[in-house]
């Protein structure tokens, strides 16, 4: 309960005119408020859950706990590589290699990824691999992978247990097939009192067999000024690497 009294006086004069006029008159005004508000609440909730319900309720908004999807669906029959991640996510793209216990793949909406291969769950490729595997066993045909096992089709159909697979690498008749790269080029004049001319260009190639990998990448900086130059750096690696074993491998000598 709540009771409010509030008195307001406020006193005003109004003086005479003249000598004749009659004297000032006072006057006073009073107001009176009275409030009285009653307010009784009462909320009683009784809630009563399980544990199966407890747990949903805990979960944040927007998010579910589906399971992984069954490994016997498998992507549609194209001219794909299929990855599954271990989250159950599917990509499509191509396999660039797999060494070193990552895997390089060029996805068709987020380009070139790596990935580690523990985090690959599956991977489905319809085109001609060359895999290691054991001891330094050698295979070739597209290949089915699940968490436990590889399966390699071909004319000689094999399979083996995932744990010793080593390397993947694009195989085939073709020798281009086990390169790849890119190269960028760049030029950026400019104009006024001088006159700026500025280049760039590098590339990155590399070859890779089941148990070898070699790589050649050049950087090269070339700028002028009034077409005279005034930088000209230019920089080139080689690098090759021999695997001994899926944990073990050797880098032969780097040239820079």
């Amino acid at each position: 309960m709540a009771t409010l009294l509030g008195l307001t006086t406020r006193v005003g004069s109004v003086e005479s005119a003249s000598p004749t006029t009659p004297p000032a008159i006072q006057v006073v005004i009073t107001n009176f408020a009275t409030a009285t508000n009653v307010v009784q609440v009462t909320v009683t909730n009784y809630v009563s859950l399980t544990n199966q319900e407890a747990s949903v309720i805990r979960r944040p908004a927007g998010r579910t706990n589906s399971a992984l999807p069954a490994l016997n669906w498998v992507p549609p029959e194209d001219q794909f590589d299929w990855v599954q991640l271990k989250s159950g996510e599917w990509l499509k793209g191509k396999i660039k290699a797999m060494q070193k216990r990552e895997l390089e793949y060029d996805s068709e909406e987020m380009e070139l990824q790596t990935f580690d291969w523990k985090d690959i769950r599956q991977l489905r490729s319809p085109h001609i691999n060359d895999l290691l595997y054991g001891e330094s066993q050698a295979v070739s045909g597209p290949i089915a992978i699940t968490p436990e096992q590889v399966r390699v089709g071909g004319s000689e159909p094999r399979s083996f247990a995932r744990s010793e697979l080593q390397s993947i690498t694009p195989g085939g008749a073709k020798e281009r097939n086990r390169w790849s790269g890119k190269l960028s080029l760049g030029l950026s004049p400019s104009s006024g009192k001088t006159k700026t001319v500025d280049y760039n260009a590098s590339a990155s190639l590399q070859h890779r067999t089941p148990d070898a990998r070699l790589r050649l990448d050049y950087l090269g900086n070339l700028s002028s000024v009034n077409n005279v130059d005034s930088a000209n750096n230019n920089r080139a690696s080689v690098e090759f690497d021999y695997w001994l074993s899926r944990w073990l491998y050797l880098v032969m000598p780097y040239t820079e």
